[in-house]
């Protein structure tokens, strides 16, 4: 089976959401309280499950695919 990059990046908006639930469920269920770090990487996990999204939706060929790649990557 050929693992191909939509699959990856389908696979990386998944794992972005899984870390979402986790930290809210953090918050609600356990009454963790975030401090502002926590919240910035909230908002930057959910930045890049964005582009993970946006990049497994759209259909690209080399040059958009190099694009997502760019701002995966500066996200990270």
């Amino acid at each position: 089976m050929k693992i191909l990059q939509r699959h990856v990046r389908l696979i990386g908006f998944l794992l972005v959401m899984a870390i979402i639930f986790f930290s809210y469920c953090c918050q609600h269920v356990f009454n963790f309280r975030p401090c502002l770090l926590c919240t910035m990487q909230r908002g930057v996990f959910a930045a890049l499950g964005l582009v993970f999204f946006i990049a497994f939706a759209h259909q690209y060929f080399k040059g958009p695919a190099r694009f997502y790649g760019l701002i995966t990557a500066l996200l990270s």
